[in-house]
């Protein structure tokens, strides 16, 4: 284990396997917000919140942030409180945890989950970006292969841009993915609000029922966000 000194301890990186001593811990009370506010926002989590709006409706979208998630997340939590504490990983938990023979499935579920993880946002990420690449250079998006071709060779690019970004944050170092966390916190809540003012804005229009009763049905417009939206997020 490397030992740090003086004011190189604060900008230090520590592997997952060391203990990271207290004046180390930079991370504030919100800089932990805008850390799970971003990581939270998944695109995984976009993509899940537009099924159950669109099966369920808002009731089903509330239950799924409110009930599923916060459940979801108590282990979570626990493990974070206990990491705090310690000023270790979870992954360095696993030893004292369950031992040497015993942490060695957790490890393996570990990896899996970090692959799964990244590879899955990677993917939903990289399908966004092949929309923002078909209206500013008009590539075919992730669902619609060129002419003549089985694969979506256009897709490539994006999933190359993703990789690129994810990796260069992850290995930046804790001060970088601090940086990260806030432009991520700050542009999602701009960009959920005016998603939001978007659908809410003409999410009904008036239209004539039987006997010329005045009724909602869903706006051109809206269904045009939704179409948009089950292929974007």
């Amino acid at each position: 284990m490397t030992v740090f000194k003086g004011l190189d301890v604060i900008a230090a990186e520590y592997k997952a396997t060391d203990q990271v001593p207290s004046e180390a811990r930079a991370f504030t009370g919100w800089d932990q917000f805008a850390l799970w506010f971003a990581a939270a926002s998944l695109p995984a989590a976009w993509l899940y919140g537009g099924y159950m709006t669109g099966a369920y409706g808002l009731p089903g979208a509330f239950a799924l942030i409110f009930l599923v998630s916060t459940i979801t997340f108590i282990p979570w939590a626990l493990i974070g409180y206990i990491a705090a504490d310690k000023g270790a990983s979870s992954v360095s938990l696993l030893r004292p945890a369950f031992g040497l023979r015993g942490s060695k499935l957790p490890s393996i579920f570990y990896l899996f989950f970090g692959y799964g993880w990244a590879a899955v946002n990677v993917f939903i990420a990289a399908i966004s970006i092949s929309f923002v690449f078909n209206l500013t250079l008009g590539w075919p998006d992730a669902f619609h292969a060129p002419a003549g071709s089985p694969i979506n060779y256009y897709l490539v690019p994006s999933i190359l841009l993703i990789c690129l970004l994810q990796g260069f944050f992850a290995t930046a170092g804790h001060r970088a993915i601090r940086y990260l966390n806030w432009a991520s916190t700050v542009a999602l809540v701009a960009l959920g609000a005016y998603a939001s003012y978007i659908v809410l804005k003409d999410s009904t229009s008036d239209c004539s029922g039987p006997g010329g009763r005045r009724c909602h049905c869903p706006s051109p417009s809206r269904a045009g966000i939704s179409d948009r939206y089950s292929g974007t997020l």
